[in-house]
């Protein structure tokens, strides 16, 4: 079963980045969701509670495949601008 919907998820994401507008549409949406993670994460650790330091340090986990999809989108539109495309 996760094959199958790892199949359809990089087929589907594949197929979105191929139609230009839909591709930049998730770049866009790639690049918010990063700033807002860590937006939240710095938000969360200067709290004096302990729930908000649990909460940065739980926002740490998301953080680093944000990074990782964020650095990949730079990456990728890098060789596409050099390319020409």
């Amino acid at each position: 079963m996760s094959s199958t919907v790892t199949t359809a998820t990089v087929s589907t994401v594949t197929a979105a980045i191929t139609i230009e507008g839909l591709g930049q549409a998730l770049i866009l949406a790639t690049i918010l969701l990063f700033g807002l993670t860590l937006f939240a994460k710095e938000v969360a650790a200067v709290s004096r509670h302990p729930i908000g330091r649990a909460i940065a340090r739980g926002l740490d986990l998301g953080v680093l495949p944000l990074a990782t999809v964020f650095v990949l989108v730079v990456v990728l539109n890098a060789v596409a601008f050099m390319n020409g495309y």
